[in-house]
């Protein structure tokens, strides 16, 4: 434990001290000679009381020499585009020790550091309480109104900067970089299963991603292996939902280059309208989605 030590220091203090006064000189017992006596009943009360005291004080007081330092353990951004619904957002994580204010900076336009994107200030009482995780999404506008290309210049590719005042302890502000890369994934193409059977289990299946995103369609992008080794795929991100009157979900991950999973019947009710969406992931965060609406058949 962290205060073992103080208390140690202190017991074996006080103990020394109440052995010296069992053999306190002057101390008699002998005729009426309470000088001794009263001396010896006064110092046998004082020092429990001092070494009470010196608990508390030791078991209230902050052990700086102890405590974890402040750090940032997650500082990540990257992009995350919609194939079904065209469109793309700016997004990331921080996660740290106890902060009071953030920032995220990175390259302007025209590839200089400094430019702010992100700042994040606690106020009141969750200003004393501190902040740990914080996660944000951009507006994600069409590319009709927004086009991916404007969205890629306004977000450059490059280092990104979390910048973190934490409310106390040491240090008092640290720094952590994440680079935001422009290569962008194609989203899977999912086989339509058609009517699901209730009742019975789904592989569901899509193509393997090998290529990156195009607007004009799938598999019409650049190969993907000729992003950075850092753009690599790593997996694929299965949702299943349905919503009728209520909302059921499934969610996994599925580890490439597998591009199949089976969904159990237990989970496929008659009757249910939904969708599964299904989106590739890149070792750098950026992930494309699509998806498509499914059913199960009717209830007898």
């Amino acid at each position: 434990m962290k205060y073992e030590a103080v208390i140690s220091n202190m017991l074996m203090h006080v103990s020394s001290r109440l052995e010296k006064l069992s053999t306190n000189r002057g101390a008699s017992f002998d005729g009426d000679n309470r000088t001794g006596i009263n001396d010896v009943t006064i110092r046998r009360h004082r020092f429990p009381v001092y070494a009470v005291s010196m608990f508390a004080f030791a078991l209230g007081m902050p052990a700086w020499g102890d405590e974890e330092p402040n750090e940032i353990s997650e500082c990540d951004v990257f992009i995350e585009i919609n194939a079904t619904d065209e469109d793309a957002g700016w997004q990331g994580i921080l996660d740290a020790s106890p902060w009071r204010m953030a920032q995220v900076i990175g390259p302007d336009e025209n590839g200089s550091d400094g430019k702010t994107f992100l700042k994040i200030k606690a106020q009141g009482e969750a200003r004393k309480q501190g902040i740990t995780e914080y996660r944000w999404e951009s507006a994600e506008p069409t590319f009709d109104d927004f086009a991916l290309e404007d969205f890629l210049d306004r977000f450059p590719a490059g280092e990104y900067t979390c910048s973190v005042t934490f409310i106390d302890g040491h240090p008092k502000k640290e720094e952590d970089e994440d680079e935001l890369t422009h290569c962008l994934p194609d989203g899977p193409v999912i086989t339509d299963p058609g009517e699901l059977p209730a009742g019975t289990d789904w592989t569901v299946m899509w193509g393997p991603v090998t290529t990156q995103y195009d607007g004009d369609g799938p598999g019409l992008g650049a190969p993907l292996d000729e992003c950075d080794p850092e753009d690599e795929l790593v997996k694929y991100n299965v949702t299943v939902e349905f919503e009728n009157g209520f909302d059921k979900v499934m969610n996994f991950d599925v580890m490439a280059p597998a591009s199949m999973a089976v969904i159990s019947g237990d989970f496929l009710e008659c009757g249910l309208e939904g969708k599964v969406e299904i989106g590739a992931f890149l070792d750098s965060g950026n992930s494309t989605f699509r998806e498509i609406e499914i059913a199960t058949s009717d209830c007898p």
